[in-house]
């Protein structure tokens, strides 16, 4: 397997991983911010 082609395909994957509790992210700095 060519690296280009594991990049392509792992890119969406990390993406989704950053992007899936980027809800539960902002929950948890606001709680510090509005303490």
């Amino acid at each position: 397997m060519n690296t280009s082609n594991l990049l392509h395909r792992g890119l969406p994957i990390l993406l989704i991983w950053v992007a899936a509790p980027m809800p539960l992210w902002i929950m948890v700095i606001l709680m510090f911010v509005l303490r």
